[in-house]
């Protein structure tokens, strides 16, 4: 399902350009149009995904897709913690920028209220498919368009391969990310077929910045993975492509163990933990393991779900559903 939302992703969007301001607006906090243990938060008719958590946990930032636009532009917006009516939008509206459909994702939010995020760009006039240009960027949490440009993508990762996209970006500290480097196809089913498109898992790349040039390290272990949790300041959590299992890679001393199993066939494809829980979409269904007994809850009985993001305090995750009709919303679900 990852792979679904990231053909949605690239086929129909993808950066901004270098000088192009943000435009924000400013709205009246309503309230969710449902409550209860499971809550959709989101009616948008383009794709509502990738949410990230600010440090207090009292609202989040994600990845909007503005289908009353012709560029279709997937903008950030900020909700609060229980839903409701957003409370700021960032989005590229400068004229110059109409040819192009430009995109904001894989969010992230540091303690000291830094955005790390991927904006990219694609001439959707001219019926192009792959990004003109992608970045890997940092910026003030309230001011996205103020940036610093820490990749250009694609690249040659420290493993030689190259990174043609990143997904599941985190913080470790103010200077240090950690994310998860992928190479995208775009293959036909036939010769007049749409292309889609495909991400594949590479590494687990983290990119130090405190300098003044950028230094990226190959996490070990980590080749052919698909997911991945940071508990900050030094542990990484991970699964890989066709494994059952989660592991935990402790960045200090590069050891690597197994936490948890999910069994044959069980192949996790999205993480999130908090403390000793950890949240992940398993078979298209969101369960919570307890990482010290090995039990294993399902959340909820719905398939179809990714991207999980636990709020601060673990008692209720942001995660991304797939509707029929293939667009995504997010839903705010409680934790046992």
């Amino acid at each position: 399902m990852r792979l679904r939302l990231a053909t949605l992703l690239l086929a129909g969007l993808v950066a901004c350009d270098h000088s192009v301001p943000f435009a924000a607006g400013s709205y009246t906090v309503g309230v969710p149009a449902t409550t209860g243990p499971q809550v959709r938060l989101t009616y948008n008719p383009g794709d509502d995904y990738g949410a990230a958590w600010l440090p207090d946990g009292g609202s989040f930032i994600y990845s909007t897709q503005r289908r009353d636009r012709p560029d279709h532009d997937h903008c950030f917006a900020t909700m609060p913690a229980q839903g409701g009516t957003i409370t700021s939008e960032f989005c590229n509206t400068a004229a110059a920028a109409a040819e192009s459909t430009n995109a904001f994702f894989a969010a992230a939010v540091s303690k000291s209220s830094q955005l790390g995020y991927v904006r990219a760009s694609v001439y959707y006039l001219l019926g192009a498919i792959a990004p003109r240009y992608q970045e890997l960027v940092v910026a003030p949490l309230a001011h996205p368009d103020q940036v610093r440009v820490l990749e250009s993508l694609p690249y040659p990762g420290p493993s030689g391969r190259p990174h043609d996209s990143l997904d599941f970006l985190a913080w470790l500290d103010d200077t240090s990310v950690v994310y998860l480097g992928q190479r995208v196809d775009y293959p036909r089913s036939c010769s007049s077929c749409a292309p889609d498109t495909v991400r594949t898992g590479l590494e687990i790349v983290r990119l130090d910045f405190g300098g003044p040039q950028p230094v990226m390290t190959l996490l070990p272990g980590t080749d052919s993975a698909t997911t991945l949790a940071v508990v900050p300041p030094d542990t990484i959590y991970f699964a890989l492509a066709g494994d059952s299992r989660v592991y935990r890679l402790a960045l200090d001393s590069d050891s690597l163990t197994v936490v948890h199993d999910f069994g044959a066939g069980q192949i996790p494809s999205g993480l999130q933990v908090a403390g000793s829980r950890m949240v992940a979409v398993v078979s298209d269904q969101l369960e919570s393991v307890d990482l010290q007994s090995g039990t294993e809850t399902l959340i909820t009985a719905t398939l179809q779900w990714a991207h999980p993001a636990i709020r601060p305090g673990g008692k209720q995750v942001v995660a991304d559903h797939f509707n029929p009709d293939g667009t995504t919303d997010l839903w705010l679900l409680q934790l046992p």
